[in-house]
């Protein structure tokens, strides 16, 4: 068919663009700023994670190393569409939502467990909000302090904290005695067009210092943003 028929049955009108740069195998599979495309990266004693970790998610996945290897593995495997610039098909709905169905069952078919949504009891490091949910609050799980704390653990070498995003809050803050960090603010005009803030992490040789960077206050020291404090207000 033409190829622009051909393209919309490959992807439905899905956001074609953005879908042939982000999907496995995709165009910026290649560039090298995504060659170290990772789960999860341990930077000091910090651990920085999407959603979140638990012992149980190192456990069943063999660690961290094992999961970026893994993940790394899915993102460069490409996909070949079922539909060929030979094939005599006119574009019609039907055929365009079979083939973008199969499209997206491939990608899902062959991605690692640990990267999909899963039951709420058993999310993903990339889905799970155990940590961070309510936002600018203590977690609802009453548990997540002593998970945070067995994932720390079962990831070693020092880590002490762990940093996570996808739950938006108001303001970057921490939780479960520190052993949390909650940077996502929202800051996209589609989220909650919040203030940006940065997490500013201090290496030392015994123990880190943390500092949050926000416009117009400068650094704040870490100790004042731990989740229940005062919030500053909505940016007007």
């Amino acid at each position: 068919p033409p190829l622009a028929v051909k393209w919309r049955l490959d992807y439905a009108g899905n956001q074609p663009a953005r879908w042939r740069a982000m999907e496995p195998g995709g165009a910026l599979s290649s560039f090298d700023f995504l060659t170290n495309f990772v789960l999860g990266a341990q930077v000091g004693r910090s651990v920085f994670v999407h959603g979140g970790l638990t012992a149980e998610h190192l456990r069943s996945y063999g660690g961290l190393a094992a999961m970026n290897a893994e993940a790394r593995r899915w993102f460069d495997t490409g996909y070949t569409p079922p539909i060929k610039a030979t094939d005599k098909v006119k574009g019609n709905p039907e055929d365009v939502v079979k083939c973008a169905q199969n499209r997206a069952r491939s990608h899902n078919a062959n991605m690692p467990e640990f990267l999909g949504g899963g039951p709420k009891d058993k999310a993903s490091p990339v889905w799970m909000r155990d940590y961070s949910s309510p936002a600018d609050l203590p977690p609802s799980n009453a548990t997540a302090s002593s998970m945070a704390a067995s994932a720390l653990s079962a990831v070693g070498n020092g880590a002490v904290r762990m940093v996570v995003g996808h739950t938006p809050q108001r303001r970057i803050n921490s939780a479960c005695g520190g052993r949390v960090w909650r940077i996502d603010v929202g800051m996209s005009k589609g989220v909650m067009n919040n203030m940006p803030e940065v997490l500013e992490i201090v290496h030392g040789e015994e123990e880190d210092e943390v500092y949050v960077i926000r416009p117009g206050r400068g650094r704040i020291d870490g100790a004042e943003r731990r989740c229940g404090g005062p919030l500053e207000p909505p940016p007007g």
